[in-house]
């Protein structure tokens, strides 16, 4: 009886808690995300999406829609891990900055002093800035030949970059006079890390990246390993109706400029991370974030690895877009006020996603 009297009156306690306790309100800003989320989807028949805010450098909202494998309905999730393709440019920068305060890697010495491998250009010297920022006349890829569908594995940067042949090509202009973004540059940052680092590029971003930063799944996309959480890729067919399996493909050439995969989260604490100085000092940050000039002054809208622009009331936004075979990311930021949106997917190309992140950085940023 008595065991009776208890256990009802705990069940009583419980239930007039329950009754007084008020649901927490929710936020209309994250509500309208979540709209415009799961509208993209259906417009752009994105198969799986996941999208982090940070504010203040604290995530307030993580939100996902969709699958991360359509053919098994994994449903997406916070701990997907998605190809952050050319998002990899910034977390490369980091890593070559790092050195650089350190003195073990100087922006404006010749790249041949870390990549003596690397093929001379005439009398042209390419410098590790010039690489970094889109400044070297290295090519991009030729899309329409599919250069950027590499199937082969390549171990080793040096291997990487002998790539579709382009590093045995002719600059396409005198380095440092016009800007052309490049990712078969800028993939001899990691081999600029390796020789100033004395570490792999793997090995360097796990131990001074990765780990401080708290991007506890990010790593990078070998095929050969079983990595949980990996997303599935897809892209449309040519009529736009359907989606389809993404092709194979092997990014080991260029694991600094596109071969790194992250969840939203990892991002995010990324974004944070740099706010809070755990990955660059302050000085280092301001020369990452500065819109980098041509010979003839000219500004590029590219700093050290990352987009830049400033606003109409002086506010400095950062950025980096990614668009991987079978993904597309972006990673938007104010660093001086520790905001970012972080959008992640699994479809190639997706309708309309650079509008999306704006129509959601607007949606947040909504007084």
């Amino acid at each position: 009886m008595q065991r009776f009297l208890v256990k009802h009156l705990l069940l009583f306690v419980l239930l007039a808690l329950g009754a007084f306790a008020q649901p927490k309100p929710v936020d209309p800003r994250f509500s309208e995300v979540e709209r415009l989320v799961k509208a993209a989807r259906a417009t752009a028949l994105i198969p799986g999406i996941s999208v982090a805010i940070v504010e203040r450098d604290r995530i307030v909202f993580v939100t996902s829609d969709g699958f991360s494998d359509l053919e098994n309905m994994v449903p997406a999730s916070a701990r997907t891990l998605w190809r952050i393709a050319s998002v990899s440019k910034p977390v490369a920068a980091t890593a070559a900055m790092q050195l650089a305060e350190l003195g073990k890697l100087k922006l404006d010495e010749p790249i041949w002093t870390y990549v003596p491998w690397y093929p001379r250009k005439g009398d042209h010297v390419i410098t590790v800035r010039h690489v970094l920022t889109h400044t070297s006349g290295i090519r991009h890829y030729d899309y329409e030949a599919g250069e950027k569908e590499s199937a082969e594995y390549f171990p080793s940067v040096e291997a990487g970059s002998h790539v579709n042949g382009v590093d045995r090509e002719p600059l396409k202009f005198s380095p440092g006079t016009r800007y052309l973004y490049s990712s078969y540059g800028f993939l001899l940052v990691a081999g600029f890390v390796e020789a100033a680092g004395g570490l792999s590029f793997e090995g360097y971003l796990k131990e001074k990246v990765f780990t401080p930063a708290g991007m506890t799944t990010a790593c990078l996309d070998k095929n050969r390993e079983l990595i949980p959480n990996r997303a599935r890729f897809y892209r449309k067919t040519d009529s736009g109706t359907a989606v389809v399996n993404a092709p194979f493909v092997d990014v080991s050439y260029k694991w600094a400029a596109g071969g790194i995969l992250a969840s939203v989260e990892d991002l995010a604490h990324y974004a944070i991370a740099l706010d809070k100085g755990k990955l660059l000092s302050a000085e280092s940050l301001q020369q990452v974030y500065a819109d980098h000039k041509l010979a003839d002054g000219k500004p590029t809208g590219y700093g050290l690895g990352w987009h830049v622009e400033t606003d109409k009331d002086g506010r400095v936004w950062v950025d980096h877009s990614g668009g991987a075979t079978g993904g597309a990311a972006f990673l938007r930021r104010i660093p001086a006020e520790g905001f970012a949106v972080v959008v992640l997917c699994n479809l190639e190309r997706p309708t309309d996603f650079k509008k999306l992140v704006a129509n959601i950085t607007s949606a947040v940023r909504k007084k």
